[in-house]
């Protein structure tokens, strides 16, 4: 996409519209017959361009992106996703997107919950998963029957089928040697090398609990004694390392090779391991024992890495207390 037609998108997002769609008693009728509408409006489209406007966190945009090659073929369209500016990098992971992807800088999505145009309908415009009208674009929310994961959820909101295949996540040479140099020079060794991501900023409270600090800091010190490299996925918002271990922050682009060359994640159910997922490593997962999005799903069960990606996953429920776990944990080591 061009500079100018760039330029557009960028000027003419807009404040917040933040409009409900039915109520509590006819909300399944009505919403049920804007999932038609939606697909009827695609289908019917006169322009070839729909854009995606993907105001979600990293582990969601990543699972959008792997959705839209799929939604393009099935819609006979070609997705224009506009992504935040700190989910950059996770377009180079999807090399016939990223030629027509749009970044927004952050500051303009604080601003505002719902994008709306105010030049004349350019694009179809379509928010998935906000509940609100943006043009021809009508987000079907779920609401016929609970998704049995969270990636069957976010399929349906583009109007998908449950179990739908997706594209996969491209890395490229480049991106392989790069972490090479990475692990050169902060001196781990391929295969022997356990990343710990602890922190969940969906979970923010819980993982960076003092329970959770003390968990990891006790593993760290085990895995080290077992002559493994420990590091931590460390971030903006969770600077600092587990005690003992080498701070590291892969580019989201390179989290999937970096994994690779590692051999092994071990932490708190997040966005990094929707990434991590597509790498070879061995993944080991914590997840709170608390209710899902809906009710009759158990956290655990709906944002499971193996249901969701398909791919075998150690998964445990976290209580950090108990002794038994960290046994559990050890015991693949």
């Amino acid at each position: 996409m061009g500079n100018f037609v760039k330029k557009i998108i960028g000027n003419v997002v807009c404040s917040a519209l933040n409009t409900t769609i039915g109520s509590s008693i006819g909300e399944k009728i009505i919403e049920r017959w804007l999932a038609k509408l939606y697909a009827n409006s695609l289908s019917k489209t006169k322009s070839k361009d729909v854009l995606l406007i993907v105001d979600h966190l990293v582990g969601d945009t990543f699972l959008y992106l792997l959705l839209l090659d799929v939604f393009e073929k099935r819609y006979g369209v070609r997705a224009i996703p506009i992504v935040r500016e700190n989910c950059r990098a996770l377009l180079n992971c999807f090399p016939s997107i990223k030629s027509h992807g749009c970044v927004i800088d952050s500051a303009i999505w604080r601003q505002v919950k719902t994008l709306v145009f105010r030049t004349p309908r350019l694009f179809d415009i379509y928010i998935p998963g906000s509940r609100v009208w943006i043009a021809k674009g009508i987000h079907p929310t779920i609401v016929s029957r609970a998704p049995e994961n969270h990636f069957e959820a976010l399929a349906k909101s583009l109007g998908l089928d449950e179990y739908v295949s997706h594209t996969v996540p491209i890395v490229n040479d480049e991106q392989r040697n790069e972490v090479v140099h990475q692990f050169i020079r902060l001196r781990l060794e391929v295969g022997r090398t356990v990343i710990l991501a602890p922190f969940s900023n969906s979970q923010a409270q819980l993982s960076r609990s003092s329970e959770n600090i003390d968990f990891f800091t006790r593993l760290a010190l085990a895995l080290k004694e077992r002559g493994y490299f420990v590091c931590t996925n460390v971030d903006v918002r969770n600077p600092e390392p587990i005690p003992g271990t080498i701070a590291v922050h892969p580019r989201l682009d390179l989290i999937i090779p970096f994994c690779d060359l590692a051999g092994y994640v071990i932490g708190f159910r997040s966005g990094f391991f929707d990434i991590a997922a597509y790498s070879r490593a061995r993944l080991l997962v914590f997840y709170p024992e608390q209710p899902a999005p809906f009710e009759c799903r158990k956290y655990a069960e709906y944002y499971s890495i193996s249901k969701m990606h398909r791919r075998t996953a150690r998964e445990y429920l976290w209580y950090p207390e108990d002794d038994n776990l960290m046994q559990k944990v050890l015991a693949d080591f």
